[in-house]
């Protein structure tokens, strides 16, 4: 494996993409096709250049006055149109019918300028990095004409490690046959809005270094040590305020680039439905005075009913001790499987601008 230096001052988005669209061109039909295409929109680049964009993207968003909300919807611009692509030349191949596309984020978003980035998971509270919602409930969506069911918004629990056995049985297998699975089968789940599904919790982390634990158990939701104490607050878009705050989505217009006709045009119109307004709007209910500090996970474990209070705005820990001592004996019980930790410490050799035992920031790789 070598490094690719012949693509310099080409945006890792459009390269992703066109090498997605040439792989899909020249895929013989006969053999099933398994594409993971992991762009690295919007995540932030290094320190001292973190959000970036080719101008004809951040040009289509002059409204936004606060120029790194600009760059960074100029970003999402561009991921919006290589997934565009992607799709179209699976219709045009006449695959579009037969695929199952997965679309989802792997966290929440580095909002309140953390990493230098311009994210926001508002209304949901905290980001990136920590265990409040806006740090480990992500977006998703998944489109096939296979599913039985479609065009409706999801409230069923899904982990990552559901995946590999979803789409497994979605492409013909069966994950009975699959041993030492973390994962449930979402299929009948995902394909027919099932109610009851297999997934009942969701152990969001144990990490016996930073000293802290989140558990969900069906609606409830456990935290206790730094969880994110620093960043436990809640953070609009830049230029919105909380109270001005209505299902601000930066003035989308729906651009793309590529065609709109048959199956694609359906996908376009449902991403601008009411589903996509009901996909976006998470109904937290009036805020509490008292919501910044009556939960504070270093003293003792907070409790969220987070079906009814997404936005963590009401620790019902004290009038539930129940419910806080069954959450934190499954905390220990799942504590007794953990794998130890095997963090390293950091190693600049590992940044390409590193070089002959120096780092800076104008070394071309």
């Amino acid at each position: 494996m070598s490094v690719l230096s012949s693509e310099n001052g080409t945006y890792s988005t459009e390269l992703f993409t066109n090498e997605a669209v040439k792989l899909i061109t020249e895929h013989d039909q006969s053999e099933p096709l398994f594409l993971y295409l992991p762009f690295q929109a919007v995540h932030a680049g290094n320190a001292d250049h973190p959000l970036q964009a080719p101008q004809k993207y951040i040009d289509r968003f002059p409204n936004i006055q606060n120029m790194s909300r600009r760059i960074f919807a100029g970003m999402v611009s561009a991921l919006d149109d290589g997934v565009g692509a992607v799709v179209e030349v699976l219709s045009t191949k006449g695959m579009l019918n037969n695929s199952i596309i997965v679309f989802t984020t792997d966290n929440g978003g580095p909002a309140d300028g953390y990493n230098g980035n311009a994210a926001s998971n508002f209304p949901l509270r905290g980001i990136k990095e920590t265990l409040w919602e806006g740090g480990v409930r992500g977006d998703g969506l998944i489109y096939s004409p296979l599913l039985q069911n479609s065009q409706y918004v999801s409230e069923r629990m899904m982990h990552v490690c559901d995946w590999l056995p979803t789409l497994y049985r979605a492409a013909g297998g069966d994950p009975t046959t699959m041993k030492n699975l973390d994962g449930y089968d979402m299929w009948d789940v995902l394909s027919n809005n099932q109610q009851n599904s297999p997934r009942k919790e969701i152990l969001h982390n144990i990490d016996p270094i930073r000293k802290q634990a989140a558990i969900r158990i069906r609606d409830y939701k456990l935290l206790s040590g730094e969880v994110g104490v620093a960043y436990a607050d809640w953070y609009p878009p830049y230029q919105v305020d909380e109270d001005s705050y209505n299902l601000h989505v930066d003035n989308y217009k729906g651009q793309t680039t590529y065609k709109n006709n048959g199956q694609l045009k359906d996908v376009i119109e449902m991403s601008i439905s009411e589903n996509r307004l009901k996909a976006v709007a998470v109904n937290c209910g009036p805020k509490p005075a008292n919501a910044s500090t009556n939960c504070r996970p270093l003293t003792s474990p907070c409790l969220f009913h987070i079906l009814s209070d997404p936005c963590e705005y009401n620790n019902i820990a004290d009038s539930n001790k129940d419910i806080v001592i069954q959450l934190l004996q499954r905390l220990q019980e799942l504590s007794y499987t953990m794998v130890p930790p095997g963090n390293k410490p950091a190693d600049p050799r590992g940044d390409p601008k590193y070089h002959n035992g120096v780092w800076s920031p104008w070394i071309n790789p």
